[in-house]
């Protein structure tokens, strides 16, 4: 049986959505090359506000997080070849990952947005920053970014850039529920997991992910794209000059139990970008499932501050975000794809 089966992994999500009773709207969007599609997952209204999760994973792994946001437009963007988007030849990942973001803000009528990347996702939005600074109001890199010259090269992508052993492993790795449990365990949210606080839902979405989609083989021919068993490519990773040139204003949340770089040295990439680090302790790769209230109210007190605002030395509870005044939406949604849920 083919692995790819959108009529066994839908139903996961619908679930997963449903669970965090959200309206979320599908959109197919062109990713700026002949016939290809990216999805791009929207929920509420206000301010528009990119997300781009990392690997391997979907758009749908925000929509936890979106419902702690009401009052924004949350345009959840699943990067080619994962989930249900079309997978892309890969030939020069810079241009085209900055391209194909900027194509679906085109599509969805934002002309600026908050962007925000998690893991490889802040490698995308980072590209967005640096080739369209007018479209990117400031930037927020959640757990440690993918992509970053300073940074541990991630052995999953040393695994995955090696053609044949990336291909078995990409074939093998088909997790049931429990093994998506260990698995986000291993990535810093062992205590979460075994506290029962991230809902079953989840292990069973992203299980059907693995299962019955095509994200990890097309997530292997990305890895070979932009490195090799060595580290990744000159032309696709981003050095501390090219960070330091950044325009926008960036930001970072980092979890303590982060296992993909240490505390010291996500300090050093944020001096390297000029960036406020607010690290947080209890916190995995991907904070949001730990405590999404506190990652929402971060968040919010982040983008309603200046732009040379930061959330470093953030208590660790805030108020909430109608209580600082929300800046100006820019745009309302446009309802163009199909209602996931109402």
């Amino acid at each position: 049986m083919a692995r790819h089966d959108p009529g066994r992994y839908r139903p996961a999500e619908d679930r997963l959505i449903e669970h965090f009773g959200i309206d979320v709207r599908e959109h197919l969007v062109p990713a700026g090359e002949a016939g290809r599609f990216v999805r791009v997952l929207e929920s509420g209204s206000g301010p528009a506000t990119l997300f781009v999760h990392g690997s391997p994973n979907a758009a749908a792994t925000w929509v936890g997080l979106a419902a702690q946001l009401s009052g924004r437009r949350c345009l959840m963007l699943e990067r080619p070849g994962a989930g249900l988007s079309e997978a892309m030849a890969w030939t020069d990942h810079r241009t085209q990952t900055a391209r194909l973001q900027s194509a679906a803000l085109d599509y969805l009528g934002v002309d600026r947005v908050d962007a925000v990347g998690s893991s490889f996702g802040g490698l995308y939005v980072l590209n967005l920053a640096r080739a369209h600074p007018e479209r990117v109001r400031r930037v927020l890199l959640i757990g440690s970014p993918g992509g970053v010259a300073s940074l541990p090269y991630p052995a999953i992508f040393r695994g995955l850039s090696l053609p044949l052993p990336g291909f078995v492993l990409a074939r093998a790795l088909r997790p049931d529920a429990d093994g998506a449990r260990e698995m986000f365990s291993e990535i810093g949210h062992g205590e979460s997991v075994n506290a029962g606080s991230i809902p079953p839902v989840v292990f069973d979405w992203y299980s059907a992910l693995l299962r019955h989609t095509d994200t990890l083989p097309n997530l292997a021919r990305e890895a070979r794209a932009i490195g090799t068993p060595r580290g990744y490519r000159e032309s696709s990773t981003l050095t501390d000059r090219d960070l330091a040139q950044l325009r926008p204003p960036v930001d970072m949340l980092w979890g303590d139990r982060d296992p993909f770089a240490t505390p010291a040295q996500a300090d050093a990439t944020a001096a390297a970008i000029g960036a406020r680090i607010d690290h947080r302790p209890g916190l995995g790769h991907l904070p949001w499932y730990d405590d999404p209230r506190l990652v929402a109210d971060a968040m919010e007190v982040l983008f309603a501050a200046p732009p040379q605002g930061g959330i470093a030395n953030l208590p660790a509870r805030i108020e909430p975000y109608a209580a600082h005044g929300a800046p100006d939406a820019e745009g309302e949604p446009v309802h163009t794809g199909r209602q996931l849920r109402s």
